[in-house]
């Protein structure tokens, strides 16, 4: 039985070309599938990665901030705690309002621990503001800039020499910041001695 082998040949041949092809058409279609899940997949997500690591690295140097500043914080409470006496003198010294209660308070006390009789205490140049009424200063009264300012304080006090002068180092010893302007000195006509004091006392207002 005859057989032709170039006819079988030819379709061999043409069959492997035809395979060939195919083969390359499926890598072809195969490559594009894959640039073309890159493209609206992997980079994408690439991206959105990335835009979420940025976020993150802001907000951890955020966190590195406010953690810093925290800490700071805390050390500086630590501190005004240990310094509490201190910070009581401070307030002493110079208080953060004009209050005219405070200066009258004092000037009795130091008379009565003297043993002399108060006659008169009056107290002027008090700042006509009111601080209860400035919500600004509530919120933030030692963020406020403030400035030395001075209440007037005139006192009229009788004693005896030694009662005088026990008075006068009450006011020197005090942990009021004060100063005293003017001393005056007299005797009535039964011998007892009165004496007038001017001076001012300090406080920060705002």
């Amino acid at each position: 039985m005859p057989v032709n082998f170039s006819k079988n040949l030819g379709l061999d041949m043409r069959n492997q070309s035809s395979a060939s092809r195919n083969t390359l058409f499926e890598v072809g279609l195969l490559l594009v599938i894959c640039a073309l899940f890159v493209w609206f997949v992997i980079l994408p997500k690439r991206a959105d990665l990335d835009q979420k690591q940025s976020a993150y690295d802001a907000v951890s140097v955020q966190e590195q901030g406010v953690s810093a500043k925290v800490a700071g914080l805390n050390a500086m409470i630590q501190k005004l705690q240990s310094s509490s006496g201190q910070t009581a003198q401070l307030d002493q010294a110079l208080p953060l309002d004009g209050d005219i209660i405070k200066p009258r308070l004092l000037v009795q006390k130091l008379a009565d621990d003297s043993g002399v009789t108060v006659g008169s205490i009056d107290v002027a140049g008090v700042s006509g503001s009111v601080a209860a009424g400035d919500t600004n200063l509530l919120k933030d009264p030692f963020g406020q800039t403030r400035t030395p300012k001075t209440l007037g304080v005139s006192v009229y006090v009788l004693g005896s020499f030694n009662q005088l002068m026990a008075f006068l180092r009450a006011i020197e010893q005090s942990g009021r910041l004060m100063n005293v302007s003017a001393v005056a000195v007299a005797q009535d006509s039964q011998g007892a001695l009165n004496m007038k004091l001017t001076m001012g006392m300090y406080y920060l207002a705002p």
